[in-house]
Order: C-alpha cells, then structure tokens, then sequence
C-alpha cells in the first residue's frame, strides 16, 4: 500500500498490512489509520505520523471498521 503526498505528487511511505485490503479507517481525529486485512486474518493499526505499526490485531476475516457516525447505522 503506497501513501501518497497529494501536493508533492510523490510517494511517502510504503506499508504492508496484509492481503485483501478491503477497508481502512481512520480515528476520529486522524492519529491512527486502521486497515482490516482480510486473507491475513488482521487488523493493523499505524500511526499517521511515522507511518509505525503501532498493533496488530487477530481477527477473523476482518471487513470492516467503523469509528464514525455510520457506525450504527445499518444499509449506508
């Protein structure tokens, strides 16, 4: 997974979470992006700031994370 500085045009940090990347999310105030990686059977969570695997979290096929609003939300 390749992070992109949009201004620049160029890439920043490289990251390797897993297989099938279905869904990322960030924490309510963007200190942290979560990423589920479903055929690793995982769920790691970076800091935005140093790109730094902070936890890697054992699930089973992960897909899925929702810390905003629609968290609750069933159909959206």
């Amino acid at each position: 997974m390749l992070l992109i500085d949009t201004r620049r045009h160029e890439v920043i940090a490289t990251l390797s979470p897993g297989e099938s990347i279905l869904h990322t999310e960030f924490t309510p105030r963007g200190e942290h992006i979560w990423i589920s990686s479903r055929d690793s059977g995982h769920v790691k969570v970076y800091d935005t700031r140093t790109f730094e695997t902070l936890a890697t979290l054992p699930a089973a096929s992960p897909s899925g994370i929702f810390f905003t609003h629609r968290a609750h939300r069933i159909g959206l």
